[in-house]
């Protein structure tokens, strides 16, 4: 009796995963061409006044010194890791990751539907 209803729900996986797929496809290609350009070039990361070019505080060599002085070389790369994690989430390196994330996702579950036992196989 559980192996008929693997089929209707192993079809509802296969759509679902296609739905997930298009939809995330749509999305990431749609923020990639509105995303402004990145700024996680260091060269971009600067703040602009009226008349001269500031750079930004958090990306200076003193900046990251005082880091280390207080917390230790752990503490800089644990920086620059949030650092980079929270760039993920911006721009254009977020079409990057929601792409991923959909491909993953689909991924798995075109994994659960494939695993489910059909008609065929033995009890």
């Amino acid at each position: 009796m559980l192996r008929f209803e693997n089929e209707g729900l192993r079809k509802w996986l296969y759509f679902s995963a296609i739905a997930i797929m298009v939809t995330g496809i749509a999305c990431s290609t749609l923020i990639y061409h509105k995303a402004s350009v990145d700024c996680s070039n260091r060269m971009q990361a600067y703040a602009s006044g009226e008349a001269s070019v500031y750079p930004s505080p958090d990306t200076s060599k003193q900046y990251l010194r005082e880091l280390e002085l207080y917390g230790g070389t752990a503490n800089v790369l644990a920086y620059q890791l949030r650092s980079w994690f929270s760039g993920l989430w911006r721009g254009k390196r977020l079409a990057y990751t929601l792409i991923l994330i959909t491909v993953l996702v689909s991924s798995g579950i075109v994994y659960v539907a494939r695993r489910l036992p059909s008609r065929k196989d033995p009890p």
